[in-house]
């Protein structure tokens, strides 16, 4: 038997269990099948959750808009039946009816167990744009510049790739490239990435009224979700309006949600240094040193400071300032990136 068909036989199984309203048992088997991607899975696990959690609507949903998204036809199945059974997955949960939500599992579960339902979800737009960004290490600033050109070229009103975009032009220090690329993403539709970008270059262009502005809108327009960038550059534009107490809040959230955000980190350390709290300050030097000493090296050298006679030097407050300096608009990325006192575009290992 090979790969696929185990894992088809599997989640057979897992219908088998939620058709028996088992739903502990069927959840604990998905998870057994370890990571995975399928149209297959992600129907079974959306349905699990909408059983156990209520959130019919939701799960058929955020799984529809995905599929939408990409540039796979399935015989009218993502554009036709998928969402009729969307409006039956909600009418069901409206009248609290487990049964027919199980209904409407086994019959997507039976579609896609035909011969044209064995493809897999091509990557969204945003997930080619993401992919594109992350391969800078590999291809480097020009190249990653043109993917993101030829992807834009083939869907002129994605704002997915206009954000994604902007990010890199962010990371760059190219600000007014960037601004433009969030302006056109806002202006195709409304977008929570663009109005936060706008409110970084704001924040780094020292544009400190309009960022305020910016910020407040950024809040409103869209609901919080758990990880938002936005916290990162509230944070930066509090520290830089000397709001030390909201940087603070704003910037251990952001580090909270996302360890990974080095910038955040930095500008964390700097906020609680300014605001007479070092002791706080240092386990997260501590973790920028152990993450960034290439990053930290160089900012040194740069300021022709011998680092190598004081090693504590590297995480002296200049240092930390210049490595921010050095990473122009990289405040919320894992991917850590800065311009070195050569000019040339450098990134730190992903973790």
């Amino acid at each position: 038997m090979s790969a696929l068909e185990e894992e088809r036989a599997a989640l057979r199984a897992v219908a088998r269990l939620v058709e028996r309203r088992r739903f502990d048992e069927a959840i604990g088997a998905i998870a057994a099948l370890g990571d995975g991607e399928s149209t297959l899975r992600r129907a079974l696990t959306a349905l699990i959750q909408a059983n156990v959690y209520g959130r019919a609507f939701a799960a058929f949903e955020s799984w529809r808009r995905k599929v939408a998204e990409s540039d796979l036809h399935l015989n009218g199945f993502f554009g036709t039946e998928l969402p009729a059974l969307v409006d039956e997955a909600e009418l069901a949960l409206s009248f609290a009816s487990n049964e027919g939500l199980v209904t409407v599992l086994q019959r997507v579960v039976a579609r896609l167990e035909t011969d044209e339902g064995r493809l897999v979800v091509p990557p969204t737009l945003r997930e080619q744009a993401v992919g594109i960004l992350f391969s800078l290490p590999s291809f480097g600033v020009d190249a990653t510049l043109r993917s993101f050109d030829e992807l834009q070229n083939r869907h002129p009103r994605s704002v997915q790739v206009r954000c994604y975009r902007g990010e890199l032009l962010l990371w760059l220090g190219r600000y007014r490239q960037a601004w433009r690329n969030f302006g056109q993403a806002s202006r195709i539709e409304p977008t929570r990435w663009a109005e936060i970008g706008k409110l970084a270059v704001l924040a780094l262009t020292g544009h400190l009224a309009r960022a305020d502005g910016q910020s407040q809108l950024a809040e409103m327009a869209f609901t919080p979700v758990p990880g938002s960038t936005l916290p990162v550059y509230q944070g930066v534009l509090a520290r830089r309006a000397g709001r030390l107490d909201a940087a603070i809040a704003h910037l251990e959230a952001a580090v909270e949600q996302k360890p990974t955000r080095l910038g955040a980190r930095i500008e964390l350390c700097l906020a609680l240094r300014a605001a007479e709290r070092g002791s706080r300050a240092v386990p997260h030097v501590a973790v920028v040193l152990k993450e960034a000493t290439p990053l930290l090296v160089d900012a040194a050298e740069s300021l022709s400071i011998d680092w190598r006679s004081d090693r504590p030097l590297l995480v002296g407050t200049e240092v930390l300032e210049q490595a921010l300096r050095a990473m122009r608009g990289n405040r919320s990325s894992m991917l850590a990136t800065w311009l070195d006192h050569e000019g040339t575009l450098r990134v730190l290992p992903r973790r």
